[in-house]
């Protein structure tokens, strides 16, 4: 009696969902490429590269459809898909992509194909840009659309590991942020057909700034991202308690959110650093950019990458950097020269750099001024969306 229930009920979902959907369509013109993504958030790296791709194909081709499915992090507050509206940018929505019920249920995948080729049937190629969207490539395959998959290198969930497994070898192309997630497509997956890369993008400010000058005897460091377990931010505060004893008025901003704040917030205080360590939440665009140009470092102390935005974004401000040698950090970061590199949990590694570069201003000048040379050579918006444009022959 439960499983009937179950089904009926899941049934009845779903052909509201389709109706919904066919209403929807009626309005869309088929876009040459569709941009596709499960479960967004409501900020995010990924959600930005859309936004920002979904711009420049409405900019030069006319138009462009991105595709939603899942469930959305804060449901109809999602200010991702906020953002998309206020762009004009058309979204579907399709709620049976991701869930389970959907890989084990036939007549949903023939359902949705003859929906999707109503609305984007002469669409040339869809891009997914997480894994667990791929779960809809049989789908896209069948109405005759190229597939794309967006590689960040960061590690994937067991589940989607197995779905990747299942659609990699339907991919037509991979478009990948670095270098070392291609290798391990190639290794872990198998993947072996045409490939580029296209670093994360991000937007500047209107009036392109630059951070202030390195001064002797002022020190402040900035984190911004995530607080989660992967980015060693407790790692960054324990050699900042360091620094501290031999630069007493450095300073260190930690920009963000995550599960790991309290914890976070724990360690300051058994440090006795609350009055040299400041928290901020998540800030957007303009206020972050401000907040970066009256810092005199950056310092990402992550375990795991895949070519993080934030170190381009903080290059192209002239912000030196401080990072762990992984992903394709070291594809932008010439140790040395445009930024310092060091080993991942290494909190003497860490401490070490950061008491030489508090006292040597000029050093940090130098890494400045390469750093702008290297961003503008391979992490400008312009170059990023020429690759890709390539990539989808356009």
């Amino acid at each position: 009696m439960k499983k009937a229930l179950r089904n009926t009920s899941l049934f009845l979902r779903y052909a509201f969902h389709w109706i919904r959907l066919t209403n929807e369509i009626r309005y869309y013109k088929a876009p040459p490429i569709l941009l596709c993504m499960a479960n967004p958030g409501s900020i995010g790296g990924t959600e930005l590269q859309i936004q920002i791709i979904a711009e420049a194909l409405k900019s030069r081709l006319g138009d462009c459809v991105v595709l939603l499915s899942g469930k959305l992090e804060g449901d109809k507050s999602n200010l991702f898909v906020e953002r998309l509206k206020s762009l004009k940018i058309p979204c579907l929505r399709l709620e049976s992509l991701g869930l389970v019920p959907y890989d084990q249920w036939p007549f949903l995948k023939k359902r949705t194909a003859r929906l999707l080729g109503k609305a984007i049937g002469n669409s040339k190629i869809c891009h997914f840009f997480n894994p667990s969207s791929t779960v809809l490539t049989p789908v896209m395959k069948s109405i005759g659309l190229a597939v794309y998959y967006m590689e960040t290198g960061m590690p994937t969930a067991e589940g989607w590991w197995k779905t990747l497994h299942t659609t990699i070898g339907q991919f037509d192309y991979v478009t990948s942020v670095s270098l070392a997630g291609l290798h391990r497509l190639e290794s872990l997956y198998g993947y072996q057909g045409p490939s580029c890369v296209t670093p994360s993008m991000f937007r500047l400010p209107p009036g392109h700034f630059l951070c202030r000058k390195p001064m002797k005897g002022v020190f402040d460091i900035v984190y911004f991202g995530r607080m989660t377990r992967g980015k060693g931010v407790d790692l960054l505060i324990r050699a900042f308690h360091h620094l501290i004893k031999e630069f007493p008025s450095a300073k260190l901003s930690l920009i963000g959110s995550g599960e790991r704040v309290p914890l976070l917030r724990d360690l300051v205080q058994e440090l006795q650093l609350s009055d040299h360590v400041q928290f901020t939440d998540w800030l957007q665009n303009e206020a972050l950019f401000s907040r970066l140009i009256a810092s005199d470092l950056f310092c990402l102390p992550s375990f795991s990458e895949g070519l993080p935005s934030s170190i381009l974004e903080a290059m192209s401000i002239g912000l030196p950097v401080v990072a762990t040698d992984v992903g394709g950090v070291s594809e932008i970061i010439e140790h040395d020269v445009s930024g310092i590199l060091i080993p991942p949990r290494d909190e003497e590694a860490l401490t070490k750099v950061l008491l030489e570069l508090a006292d040597a201003p000029l050093r940090r000048l130098q890494l400045r001024e390469e750093a702008l040379l290297r961003w503008k050579k391979v992490g400008t918006q312009e170059v990023i969306i020429n690759q890709l444009m390539t990539a989808y022959q356009i």
